[in-house]
């Protein structure tokens, strides 16, 4: 029944059931009355959230979770975001070795924030058989999109939630459809047939 509305307004949609309570972050900056407010709705269950973090710049209002220290890790992501790790801390704070420790995430939120950006892209373009038809599903069409952007078996089998063997296995099936060898064959294959217009089976 949602379907045509959805496919109408292009929107992205879920169902959730309404006994799943949603995870909130809440974020407070100078004054703290809206902050005040959300958690009162929360204690006498008028909100159906959880909310697992305060992230504020004034301490008093993220001790009002009973948060005593903060700690956030945060590291930019593309167009103008932000990807955060926040940790709290409840009567003891974090020793200058745990804040080191926290640092080392810095690379990796940067990584999962380029790896965000190429995933929120649109399916790259992909070879089709001369009457239309793909030759590559969006699985595959992704995987190639994120091997050209320098991930190893390991880490495309990470970010898509496949094991390293499936994305292996996917990997052969793209090399036997386009006729290659290796994944540097398979990337160049794929910018001359996208430069060129090309089905793959024009060019066998």
């Amino acid at each position: 029944m949602l379907a045509p509305v959805i496919e109408r307004f292009r929107m992205t949609a879920a169902l959730h059931a309404i006994a799943e309570r949603m995870r909130v972050l809440i974020l407070v900056s100078k004054f703290g009355h809206c902050l005040n407010d959300l958690l009162y709705r929360h204690r006498v269950g008028a909100l159906a959230i959880e909310i697992p973090a305060i992230v504020s710049n004034h301490r008093d209002f993220y001790r009002l979770a009973r948060v005593d220290y903060q700690l956030i890790v945060s590291a930019p992501a593309p167009r103008g975001g932000m990807i955060s790790v926040v940790l709290n801390r409840h009567r003891r704070d974090f020793s200058d070795q745990q804040r080191e420790v926290i640092d080392l995430l810095r690379p990796h939120l940067r990584q999962a924030a380029a790896i965000a950006a190429l995933l929120s892209q649109p399916v790259p373009y992909t070879p089709r058989h001369a009457d239309g038809r793909p030759l590559l599903t969006p699985q595959q069409t992704r995987i190639l999109q994120l091997v050209a952007a320098g991930s190893s078996d390991r880490s495309v089998a990470r970010v898509l939630g496949l094991s390293v063997r499936t994305v292996q296995a996917h990997l052969q099936h793209i090399y036997r459809t386009l006729g290659v060898t290796s994944r540097t064959e398979a990337l160049a294959n794929v910018r001359a047939l996208s430069l060129g217009g090309a089905s793959a089976s024009d060019r066998k």
